[in-house]
């Protein structure tokens, strides 16, 4: 058996599995909805595919080092170029050299083109967080489901009740939601969807699903989109405990809050709708 070949075959089939990965975790929905509704691809989940990936992807190290180290005297040759001694700049690494340093400037400056492949990566993920369902908050699944309840607004007895109806067998309230789904085999959605016939309909005001590319809009763009007026929103915010400027992208207001665009957005729901409840209410 062949060593150097072992290596290059190995490498070969390496990199075509790593692009299988690369893109199933290129197009996999945003984290908060891939374990949210258990979402997966060939009997998969979200997390096993990265750690696939990243197996692959040590394989691939390996496996390149033995490359290296079996090529060792061509990549010297390459490195002296047309003369006999050994140079670090030749045309040929100089050119290489570049063209890493442009891709890795241009991703992190977002300078276009390069900056439409993660913008298209964002794109499709936010499109299966449409077709699938976007949780409350981020990481909602692992809260207790006190804790849950409390978040999401919803009605404590009542939602309980709802849940023995539907045929959902919870313990305590201390069990996350995650861990209730898998008891009773079914997704962290599911359970939520369950107690949500009890919900209240303080956040009809809004459409339940976030707009797409929320977290790349700003409080005046999400208000054109609504049909809401910016200051409406900006109320909003500041009655969360959210002080805003009508130019500030719901990324950037996640990130100050330690939430996601998406748990923004529900607060924003939950204001405005129990707004226009009380004023529905009125005589």
């Amino acid at each position: 058996m062949s060593f150097r070949r072992t290596v290059s075959l190995t490498i070969a089939l390496d990199f075509v599995l790593m692009l299988i990965t690369g893109t199933v975790l290129y197009i996999v929905p945003h984290g908060r909805v891939a374990y949210w509704t258990d979402w997966r691809l060939w009997g998969l989940s979200k997390t096993q595919w990265g750690e696939l990936h990243m197996t692959l992807a040590l394989l691939m190290v390996l496996a390149g080092l033995c490359h290296i180290y079996l090529n060792w005297k061509p990549i010297v040759t390459y490195l002296r170029g047309r003369s006999r001694e050994a140079r670090a700049l030749t045309p040929e690494f100089g050119t290489a050299l570049v063209l890493v340093l442009l891709f890795t400037g241009m991703t992190m400056l977002e300078v276009p083109p390069v900056s439409w492949v993660p913008d298209l990566a964002d794109d499709i993920k936010d499109r299966g967080g449409r077709i699938h369902g976007e949780p409350p908050y981020g990481h909602a699944e692992e809260s207790r489901l006190d804790v849950f309840l409390r978040r999401t607004g919803l009605d404590e007895t009542r939602s309980l009740e709802a849940l023995d109806a539907a045929g959902i067998a919870w313990e305590s309230r201390d069990h996350t939601i995650l861990s209730i789904a898998r008891a009773n085999g079914i997704t962290s959605q599911d359970v939520y969807l369950a107690m949500r016939p009890a919900e209240a309909d303080a956040g009809d005001a809004l459409p339940t699903r976030a707009p797409h590319g929320l977290g790349r809009m700003t409080v005046a763009e999400l208000g054109a989109h609504l049909g809401v007026p910016a200051s409406d929103l900006l109320a909003a915010l500041s009655s969360s405990g959210i002080e805003a400027d009508r130019d500030d992208k719901l990324r950037s207001l996640a990130s100050r809050t330690g939430d996601t665009p998406h748990g923004i957005y529900e607060r924003i729901r939950a204001h405005l709708g129990s707004r226009a409840g009380g004023e529905a209410s009125r005589p």
